[in-house]
């Protein structure tokens, strides 16, 4: 996996790298160091770069929100439409409450279908909430391990970014953000350098060593 872009937050306002998902209100920075949204659906998507279909986004929670409701919570977005005109992205959100804790959604212009759910997970201040759009799969994980999958395939492409969906008792807050690829990097091929050296049979079949053996053996010199 590689890593192509985060943001740590550390300054007052969010910035031009940043954008407004339609139909929803904006993230924003508090104390010069933390990401929030404040009691309404919010979802902003990282829309700096051009982002490869198959993707991942993770965040470190500095304050994590009750759900009050399946479908509510904090957390990352995927394949954000990056021309912020229609409402429609992948959620994968946390909570810190037992019941409904874990979740991963779907908005496909601003019509919401929820594809999974789990409880008791037992989030905490400083979990990592990432999610994986790879394909048609779609994870949720907490602390690299994964909570949820579900297979759609309804939205192909687009940013991740954050999203925040009430009602929740208490606003989230992010301390960081990053999002990146599936590649990696093809590792250095190695080259080996001498001669091996083989001995084939004694062609006179006389247990002597002469002229004529020399000729079968060879020397095979590779790189």
């Amino acid at each position: 996996m590689t890593q192509l872009a985060s943001d740590d937050f550390e300054r007052a306002a969010l910035g031009a790298n940043w954008s407004t998902i339609s139909g929803e209100f904006a993230w924003f920075i508090t104390g010069s160091s933390d990401a929030t949204s404040n009691g309404s659906d919010s979802s902003s998507n990282y829309s700096a770069i051009d982002w490869p279909d198959d993707q991942w986004a993770e965040a470190t929670f500095s304050a994590i929100p009750i759900p009050a409701s399946a479908g509510a919570g904090a957390g990352v977005a995927t394949r954000c439409d990056p021309t912020n005109s229609a409402r429609t992205y992948y959620r994968h959100l946390a909570g810190a409450n037992g019941a409904n804790d874990s979740c991963i959604g779907k908005l496909v212009g601003g019509s919401y279908t929820q594809l999974a759910l789990a409880s008791n997970q037992g989030w905490v201040n400083g979990d990592v909430v990432r999610g994986e759009a790879q394909g048609t799969d779609i994870r949720l994980l907490r602390n690299g391990t994964q909570v949820l999958s579900a297979s759609d395939s309804a939205i192909a492409g687009g940013d991740p970014g954050l999203t925040f969906s009430t009602s929740t008792t208490g606003d989230p807050q992010f301390e960081d953000w990053a999002a990146g690829d599936f590649a990696t990097a093809n590792a250095p091929t190695k080259r080996s350098h001498g001669f091996k050296l083989q001995q084939m049979a004694d062609a006179e079949d006389d247990g002597k060593f002469n002229e004529l053996d020399v000729r079968n053996w060879w020397c095979e010199a590779f790189a």
